[in-house]
C-alpha cells in the first residue's frame, strides 16, 4: 500500500499538482471516514515524509490537502515541527513554500529515477 501511495504522490509532484486525502485514501481502498483509516493514512505518510526528509528532500505529502480547507491537515504540520522543517507562525506560507520545493525537486529528479519510499 505504501508503495502504491508514493508512486502516486511522486506522479502528482512531478506534475506539479495536489490531491485530497480523501482522493489518495481511495486509491488504495481506504475510506477516510473511518478513524482506524485515517490512522493508517496518516502513518504511512508520515513514513513517507520522514524518509523523504531524511534523504534531504522535502515533505513529499505538502501535494495533499484536506478537501474544503486546500491545506494539508495538523499532522503535516505537527510533523513537519518534529522533522525541524516548521517553527510555527504562517501555515499557509509554509506549506506554500514546501509544496514548491516538492514540485521543484520532483519536476527535476523524475521519480523513476530514485527508489522514494516505497
Amino acid at each position: 500500500m505504501e508503495t502504491v501511495l508514493c508512486s502516486h504522490l511522486l506522479g502528482i509532484a512531478e506534475s506539479g499538482g495536489i490531491t485530497t486525502y480523501a482522493g489518495l485514501a481511495a486509491l488504495v481502498g481506504l475510506d477516510v471516514d473511518g478513524p482506524e483509516n485515517r490512522r493508517r493514512l496518516a502513518d504511512i505518510l508520515r513514513a513517507v515524509n520522514t524518509h523523504e526528509v531524511s534523504q534531504g528532500r522535502p515533505m513529499l505529502s505538502a501535494v495533499v490537502v484536506l478537501k474544503g480547507r486546500k491545506l494539508p491537515g495538523r499532522g503535516f504540520f505537527d510533523l513537519a515541527r518534529e522533522l525541524g522543517r516548521y517553527h510555527g507562525g504562517d501555515r499557509e506560507a509554509f506549506w506554500r513554500e514546501e509544496l514548491q520545493r516538492v514540485h521543484d525537486c520532483w519536476r527535476d529528479t523524475p521519480s523513476n529515477d530514485t527508489t522514494g519510499s516505497g
